[in-house]
């Protein structure tokens, strides 16, 4: 095996330490929009189905063949959801979508079945 001499090491380490910074910083930068964005839907959510429950106005059942049928939803800018999950312990608050992909994962917590 050849030996890495140290100006070479420096410059390797470096280049590690920059790449961890820039990847530690990218995913924060995604945390944080995927915070405000859960964060207004939250909102949505919550009143839609608030709205919901006080009126008696019926919710559309999750038509996944896998999942309950009888789980609620409600639909908010092209996306299903099935409530919301509150965690006071830790201060979150955020609403779960009905069907799970990558997509759907970026933007709030999914249902998953199976």
């Amino acid at each position: 095996m050849r030996k890495i001499s140290g100006k070479y090491s420096i410059l390797l380490g470096a280049a590690l330490i920059l790449s961890a910074l820039f990847l530690a910083v990218c995913n924060k930068l995604e945390n944080d929009r995927a915070d405000r964005e859960a964060a207004l839907m939250m909102e949505k959510v919550q009143v839609k189905i608030n709205d919901a429950e006080n009126s008696g106005e019926k919710t559309a059942p999750h038509k996944e063949k896998d999942s309950d049928p009888h789980m609620p939803e409600v639909q908010i800018n092209g996306y299903a959801y099935v409530g919301y999950i509150t965690i006071p312990a830790i201060q979150i608050e955020l609403p779960v979508m009905a069907e799970w992909d990558y997509t759907r994962m970026k933007k709030a917590p999914c249902r998953q079945s199976g």
